[in-house]
């Protein structure tokens, strides 16, 4: 059993500090060296198949020790934080006090725990919001320049001709562009996904201006280390960015001759933001008893799981719990009149 010290510190925050039982801590071992299996190349072995004492030599046993650290105390911090009715919100800051071979594993955790925060009439301001959405239409000429757009990019430039010439518009060109019989049938699908591209954006615009309308008059503090968790959110998004453009992250600072520093605290009040969006729609969530199906959880933790192999599925069932909720939460305040 784990034994913890819980201390509440000013600004809304939690410190945990403890340890974990040595027989618990060293249980982790096997899993440990099979997580680092999949991680490392080694000559002579197919990944994932090497043994033991050839992971240590090649990663070291610090390494070793430390995933072992991250398996446990994953699985120790919300079992403490549910034994203790501790209500925490954001990613805790874990501090390792103590790890070594054949003993218990120390640590101090300080987490965020949900600030007194005073809604407005959040009913009223969605209400208002939402009554201001007009109807959404396609006009005839948005279609017709779709059309253009694909002619163009369709078009041929001939020898002699000082401009390419588009294709004429007929059932001929419609059934070229897949399953249409007609010029009739492409416009009327074209129609559709103009459509559906105006609710989106429509949808989206409503609920930035419903939940901004709402944080604007919440009040109450909001705890800097969730304000820290967002900007920290914003920056990994960014760095991911920059990599899927096949750019390093140094280098793009030393581009923009700023540091990382300089970024976080230019993102910092953006992070406030979404910090007390955060705050705002659980506690709606709580208030107006949101909940979902533990099936529907499973399901999306699933389809997820099989697109992203490499993620933890600890890491994925808060991240899909806390997306469908917040959906949840959008449905509702949009339905109000």
């Amino acid at each position: 059993m784990i034994q913890i010290e819980i201390k509440k510190l000013p600004g809304s925050l939690v410190e945990l500090t403890g340890e974990i039982p040595k027989e618990t801590f060293e249980g982790k071992r096997a899993l440990a060296i099979k997580n680092l299996a999949h991680h490392v190349e080694i000559d002579g072995f197919r990944k994932g198949m090497a043994p033991e004492s050839i992971i240590v030599k090649k990663l070291g046993a610090m390494t070793v020790l430390e995933e072992m650290a991250h398996l446990a105390l994953n699985e120790a911090y919300p079992e403490m934080v549910l034994k203790h009715e501790i209500n925490v919100i954001g990613a805790p800051e874990i501090i390792i006090t103590k790890i070594a071979e054949g003993n218990p594993l120390g640590f101090k955790i300080t987490s965020a725990i949900v600030p007194e925060i005073e809604l407005p009439n959040y009913k009223k301001i969605a209400g208002e919001i939402a009554k201001k959405k007009g109807k959404i239409s396609v006009t005839d000429k948005e279609i017709e320049d779709s059309i253009d757009e694909i002619r163009k990019q369709r078009a041929v430039k001939k020898e002699g001709d000082t401009e390419p010439i588009m294709p004429e518009l007929n059932d001929e060109f419609a059934k070229s562009l897949g399953d249409f019989e007609t010029v009739a049938t492409l416009k009327e699908k074209i129609r559709e996904n103009i459509l559906l591209e105006k609710e989106m954006r429509s949808k989206e615009k409503t609920r930035l201006e419903i939940i901004e309308g709402i944080i604007a008059e919440i009040k109450g503090n909001i705890p800097d280390i969730l304000i820290k968790s967002e900007t920290e959110k914003l920056l990994m998004r960014m760095k991911g960015d920059i990599e899927k453009m096949g750019l390093k992250f140094d280098d793009y600072l030393k581009n923009i001759k700023k540091t990382e520093a300089e970024i976080k605290k230019e993102w910092s009040s953006e992070g406030e933001k979404r910090a007390k969006i955060e705050l705002t729609l659980a506690k709606i969530a709580k208030i107006e008893n949101i909940k979902l199906k533990d099936e529907e959880i499973e399901k999306e933790v699933k389809h997820v799981l099989e697109h992203y192999k490499e993620a933890k599925e600890d890491h994925v069932r808060d991240y899909v719990l806390s997306i469908m909720t917040n959906e949840k939460v959008f449905e509702f305040l949009e339905g109000q009149k």
